[in-house]
Parts: C-alpha cells; sequence; structure tokens
C-alpha cells in the first residue's frame, strides 16, 4: 500500500509493505518514499519518519501536527489505528469543513466551534473556523483564531500567510508584511507569501526591497524549491518584478520580465498594461497600443 505524507509541504510516499525489512524500492529512494512513519490516534493522518524528527523537541513526545492527537508507530500499527473510530473532535471538524467547501460557511461554524470546544489543541479546526469567520467578514474574530492556530503549531506557516491575506484585505499593509514574513520564517521556500510580500511592497513605494524580494523567490522556483506548487507563481512573480523595475525607470529590465510572466501564466490585464507603459516608454509605440488594446480585452472577460 502507498500513502502520502501529511506533512505540510512535504511530498514524500510512505510504503506499507509486508516485505521483511520494506520495500526495496522505496529502500532504494529515501528522499521519495519512507518506510518508517508515524500515524495520528485520532485524525490517522500519517507522518513520515522526517517530518516527524523535524517536530521532535528534547524530551517532548510529538503530537500530531493537524488535530494534536498522540502520535505513535504507524509501520506496525497501521492496521489497528484505522480500524478505530474516530473521537467526536474530529467527526465535528469534518462535517464543518464537508459544510465550508460546499460554501454553507454559516453552517459549518457551529461544528468548528464544537471541534475546538470539545479539543482546543485542534490546530486544523483553528485554522478552518478563522478561514470561515474571514468568508463571513467576522475579521477581528478570524484573526483570533489564526493566531491560535499559530500559537499551537510553530511550524506551519499558513496560518500566517492567511492573516496576511485578511489584513490585505483591510488595506493594512504593514501589518499583512509582518504577517507574510513570519509565513516565510516559518518556511523559506513557501512561494506564495513572498508573492504577496513583493507586490505589498511595490505598492507602498519600496521598490528596490520588493524587487530582491521577486530575485530571491524566483531563484527558489528556478531551482525547482518552492513546496506549495502556487498556481502560476512563476508569472506572477515575474510580473511583479516587471512592475517594480518599471516603478524604478528600469523600462528595458522590466519589459523583459513582463514577457516571461506572459508567456508562463494567464493573459493578466495589470501584466499587459504595464507591458503597454514600458514599450510606450522605449519608443515601440505601435507595439505599446497593441499591449493595451490586449489588457482592455482581457479586463472585459474577466468582469
Amino acid at each position: 500500500m502507498v500513502i502520502e505524507c501529511g506533512g505540510w509541504g512535504c511530498d514524500r510516499l510512505i510504503s506499507i509493505s509486508t516485505v521483511p525489512g520494506g520495500n526495496p524500492v522505496a529502500l532504494s529512494e529515501p528522499d521519495a518514499w519512507a518506510i518508517e512513519f508515524s500515524i495520528c490516534e485520532d485524525c490517522k493522518e500519517p507522518l513520515c519518519d522526517r517530518c516527524t524528527r523535524k517536530r521532535t523537541r528534547g524530551f517532548r513526545a510529538v503530537r500530531c501536527p493537524w488535530c494534536h492527537g498522540g502520535l505513535i508507530d504507524g509501520r506496525h500499527r497501521w492496521e489497528e489505528v484505522t480500524s478505530r473510530p474516530y473521537p467526536e473532535a474530529i467527526t465535528r471538524y469534518e462535517e464543518g469543513l464537508a459544510l465550508a467547501e460546499a460554501g454553507r460557511i454559516a453552517e459549518a461554524m457551529p461544528a468548528f466551534d464544537s471541534a475546538v470546544r470539545l479539543r482546543p489543541t485542534y490546530v486544523l479546526a483553528h485554522f478552518h473556523r478563522g478561514i470561515a469567520l474571514g468568508e463571513l467578514g467576522r475579521n477581528t474574530e478570524a484573526l483570533e483564531a489564526l493566531d491560535e492556530a499559530s500559537r499551537l503549531d510553530l511550524f506551519n506557516p499558513l496560518a500566517s500567510f492567511e492573516k496576511g491575506a485578511i489584513h490585505e484585505e483591510l488595506s493594512q499593509p504593514q501589518q499583512a508584511i509582518k504577517a507574510y514574513d513570519e509565513a516565510i520564517r516559518r518556511e523559506p521556500r513557501y512561494i506564495a507569501p513572498r508573492i504577496n510580500k513583493a507586490v505589498m511592497l511595490n505598492e507602498l513605494a519600496q521598490w528596490d526591497e520588493a524587487l530582491a524580494v521577486c530575485d530571491d523567490t524566483i531563484r527558489i522556483i528556478e531551482a525547482d524549491q518552492g513546496i506549495d506548487g502556487a498556481e502560476h507563481a512563476y508569472a506572477h512573480i515575474q510580473a511583479a518584478k516587471g512592475a517594480c523595475l518599471l516603478n524604478l525607470r528600469r523600462d528595458e529590465e522590466g519589459l523583459a520580465a513582463l514577457d516571461v510572466a506572459i508567456a508562463n501564466g494567464p493573459d493578466d490585464p495589470l501584466t499587459y498594461r504595464n507591458r503597454g507603459i514600458a514599450l510606450e516608454r522605449l519608443g515601440r509605440h505601435e507595439e505599446a497600443r497593441l499591449s493595451l488594446r490586449i489588457a482592455e480585452e482581457c479586463a472585459e472577460q474577466d468582469n
């Protein structure tokens, strides 16, 4: 049997095998496969040996990063644990998650509230409760829930990123950048907060700092070290870099970055608009008009 490690950002597969000593294919590729793993007694989420070790602190027992249940040897107790019923806190959380994913946010709230009441250390319940509260416009409560998720799991960057998104929506750029910085500190390979931070810095006219964030992020993506799989991330960061360079009046470099963004992502009106500005400044007026016309067409399609 093959299962995926439940650690955030981990793409290792876990081999559950009856072969003495473990599956030889898995043993030969330790970066891609795990033989030894833990399993949560409550939510049944598996955690590979590397993710378990990363969370080990002194002699304290490692807890499940999602529900804070106890972790035990998964290799030898998989069938035993997976045959047990789920605790009520887990059941209530799953109920809330299903409702939220179906767009029934208000109906999901009692289930999330019940999950965190039954288990105050339930990281994922606090996290999704915060997301739901944000969807309902209850931003202060949303930030409090996400703060609690961050406090309970010092390794996971997701709650910090979502806090940044809420602050950004509330037009609180400094708080947003602080939250994105926290997400990046927790996981430097996390691409999404880097993109958002670069955009925010550019909007605050901190162009050199924004450009540095763009260049660092581009290096991570080109080295295939990003771990969140953000859709069209390369296009978005190149577009942000192009905007920074235009603000710095480095128009030829800006145009080159914008061309890369267009070649690697969906048609975005702002990217084409910025490309038109760069071309106009460079005296390429006909190309500029064409790019601006495409920008208008993209904007109409978005509407």
